[in-house]
């Protein structure tokens, strides 16, 4: 399941964020080798998680994150408007029918198998989170094989500037500008071949905070 943690539930889900940005930090600066502020050497965490971020963590049974983005409004201070666009010459569009997608990680040890389930409760939570906030566009800095699965999934896909290579990195990235066809709504459902169902909202169903709040984890 893809658990949905507002700013206002940080606290009460702390054991779930103190994971996501381990994952983070094993992903992006571990493996990744990303040149990233200096953190404390466990947690990867910088100025916009924040900010008015939703954070969604992919959890098995026993409550371990195993995946995670960040979702931002557009017209809330995010990584990719106001500190990526910089570095790539590039201006994103903002509005109130556009979010902001970072972050997204999957963990490193689970095996092929596991991690394309983890990526597809991930993808569908993130595509539920767009159709009940009305964000038509999603923008966001992405590699190549991203790109690809974005395109073959029926979405419209808008590349800002030219590809860069950051320090550090194996891969070029590209500023993008996705949005999904209006004539296909389930297009990328279909493509996925997944059913809706995959976010889970702890202010639709407080038994999650029970399971995997705080007190739970305590």
């Amino acid at each position: 399941m893809a658990i949905l943690i507002r700013r206002r539930q940080r606290e009460a889900f702390s054991g779930l964020v103190d994971q996501l940005h381990k994952l983070r930090h094993r992903v992006f600066v571990e493996r990744l080798k990303w040149s990233l502020p200096r953190g404390d050497g466990v947690h990867e965490i910088d100025q916009f998680d924040s900010c008015d971020c939703l954070h969604l963590v992919v959890v098995d049974a026993f409550g371990r994150v195993r995946a995670t983005s960040r979702v931002t409004p557009s017209l809330s201070p995010n990584v990719s408007c106001d500190l990526l666009a910089g570095e790539m010459g590039v201006t994103f569009p903002r509005g109130p029918d556009i979010a902001e997608v970072s972050r997204l990680c999957v963990d490193p040890d689970l095996d092929e198998g596991e991690r394309a389930d983890a990526l597809l409760e991930l993808r569908v939570a993130q595509v539920e989170l767009f159709a009940r906030h009305g964000w038509k566009r999603s923008i966001g800095v992405a590699y190549e094989r991203t790109l690809q699965v974005w395109i073959r999934s029926g979405m419209t896909v808008e590349i800002l500037g030219p590809p860069i290579k950051f320090p550090g990195d194996r891969h070029f990235a590209y500023a993008a500008v996705a949005s999904e066809d209006p004539n296909r709504p389930d297009g990328v459902m279909a493509f996925l071949g997944a059913r809706s169902g995959a976010l889970q909202d702890p202010e639709q169903d407080p038994s999650l905070l029970a399971r995997f709040g705080r007190r739970a984890t305590a």
